[in-house]
């Protein structure tokens, strides 16, 4: 019973869900999030706690040899940039960066060039995991998680096994203005939309 919960927790959801998620992710990553991260006024102010902190990753399809952009949800510890491989070893970026590991990072508001790989030590990839968890705010609703609610340990269960990938880069990598932890997010989600709402009432008090 425990090795097949692990097991299906190594791979991310079963292969059903998994698919389903794959095609939804897919769509909205396209459509949606890719064009709203590289717009130039937009793309720095999307993350917040409640949504997740995004970045681009820009890897070389390892059979089509061109450039392949992924948002994902992401860490920085110690000067470096972590990913989380939330569907398991399965997505194409993570295949793709095992191929290649010269990589691109677009985070907000600056673009750097490093090399990923897989984290091996255990230590380290749970913590990173934890972080990186911790920043994809409503993305954890999909695992059956509450993102206000959920604990350490019922993360570590839950992604126990998943691909954590490190990106060493020829400069540590300092957290900006509109990375994890930062509270600029209020700015765009909160402030602005209440001084909206007031001043939305006070023209129809005239």
């Amino acid at each position: 019973m425990t090795a097949r919960a692990t097991s299906r927790s190594a791979e991310g959801p079963p292969r059903e869900v998994r698919d389903g998620m794959l095609r939804t992710f897919r769509w909205g990553n396209r459509r949606v999030m890719l064009p709203m991260l590289q717009h130039p006024l937009v793309g720095a102010w999307v993350g917040s706690p409640v949504i997740g902190y995004f970045l681009t990753l820009t890897t070389t399809g390892r059979r089509s040899g061109v450039p392949r952009r992924t948002p994902l949800n992401y860490a920085i510890l110690d000067g470096r940039v972590y990913l989380l491989c939330g569907f398991g070893a399965h997505a194409d970026w993570y295949r793709n960066l095992t191929a290649d590991p010269q990589v691109t990072l677009s985070l907000p508001g600056r673009v750097v060039h490093g090399r990923a790989a897989p984290v091996a030590d255990p230590a380290e990839a749970e913590r990173a995991m934890l972080a990186v968890v911790r920043n994809s705010g409503i993305a954890l609703v999909f695992e059956g998680l509450n993102p206000l609610t959920a604990t350490d340990e019922q993360l570590r269960t839950k992604f126990a096994g998943r691909p954590v990938v490190r990106v060493d880069t020829p400069e540590p990598v300092c957290p900006g203005l509109h990375d994890p932890g930062s509270p600029a997010w209020l700015l765009p989600h909160v402030v602005a939309p209440l001084a909206l709402s007031v001043a939305v009432r006070a023209l129809r008090r005239r």
